[in-house]
């Protein structure tokens, strides 16, 4: 299957899935999930929820990989159906999100140029958010250009990745973008 994902070959795809079932196989969480992953990363989302929705048990992979699928396709009302899956797992399912699931809500949130709301759930985070979270909000800046937090977030990732070059480098491109050399 990982094959497939990485093709976004969806007919191979579908056909492991039909091998799946044929075998029996279709309760196993660990497929299951990577079926939601393959679904995702080849575009075909209705399926990917389709095989989520049938699952008889989930774990927090399934959780986060229906989550980043559509993160990763946020548009087209993807992003309510995202964030009514974010409230079902608190809600419903009381499995505690961690930095990744919080940043996966966030890039949600950032693609469809909410920014102002993917602060508010950084600021209402149970701990202290990391690069997981920041970075997506900083690229969710980029995209939209929302100028009160773009130094908020571009220096909590200086402070949470100083020796690393690509921090510089990133955000030496959006203060480019900005004209604004030599402000950081």
């Amino acid at each position: 299957m990982a094959a497939c994902m990485t093709l976004a070959f969806l007919n191979c795809g579908q056909q492991i899935h039909g091998r799946i079932i044929r075998r029996g196989l279709d309760g196993n969480l660990a497929l299951s999930n990577a079926l939601i992953d393959m679904y995702s990363k080849c575009g075909n989302i209705a399926d990917s929820h389709q095989v989520f929705g049938g699952m008889s048990r989930r774990d927090l992979v399934s959780w986060t990989t229906m989550m980043i699928g559509y993160g990763t396709h946020g548009h087209a009302g993807l992003v309510d159906e995202g964030l009514r899956y974010f409230k079902l797992m608190v809600g419903d399912y009381n499995i505690s999100p961690d930095q990744e699931i919080y940043g996966c809500e966030v890039n949600l949130l950032g693609r469809a140029g909410k920014v102002e709301e993917a602060y508010e759930l950084i600021e209402s985070m149970p701990f202290k958010p990391d690069e997981c979270v920041w970075g997506p909000f900083l690229r969710a800046y980029k995209a939209h250009r929302f100028p009160n937090s773009r130094k908020l977030a571009a220096h909590r990732i200086l402070d949470l990745r100083p020796n690393m070059a690509g921090t510089y480098v990133m955000l030496s491109n959006i203060y480019a973008a900005d004209g604004k050399w030599g402000s950081l």
